[in-house]
């Protein structure tokens, strides 16, 4: 069997990484300049979408909290910490139950006393009182 083509250092890096990346590659000289303009259009784009990505991730790293969607858009991050409020009936905002993670457990607020009922063996139902 021969020996396998060497790959460039271009296929390389892409394949390590896995994603398209908006830095120069030097064979793209060899490109008619219509190819290369899109190039630079699609780097441009991919910077732009990236950026803001990161803008609408708050750039997140570490968290314990998000906004899951259910398949409507991605979910979305927000800081370790954050306290989550929900208003049962928006005719009241200030009859509200407030949650957020602490030490890995989940704690609950209302502005009313607080009914617990059990749902299944791992779900429960929250609600204010009256």
């Amino acid at each position: 069997m021969g020996a396998s083509p060497a790959k460039s250092n271009w296929e390389n890096t892409t394949m390590a990484i896995g994603r398209i990346t908006e830095e120069y590659e030097p064979r793209e000289d060899k490109l008619p300049e219509w190819a290369q303009r899109k190039l630079g259009l699609l780097r441009q784009l991919l910077a732009d979408e990236r950026k803001a990505s990161a803008a609408l991730r708050g750039d997140i790293e570490h968290t314990d909290t998000l906004i899951r969607h259910h398949e409507i858009r991605p979910d979305h991050l927000l800081p370790a910490g954050s306290e989550i409020t929900f208003v049962p009936d928006l005719s009241f905002p200030h009859r509200a139950i407030d949650c957020k993670l602490r030490d890995g457990w989940l704690e609950i607020y209302g502005e009313r006393a607080i009914v617990v009922r059990p749902r299944q063996n791992n779900g429960l139902s929250v609600g204010l009182e009256g």
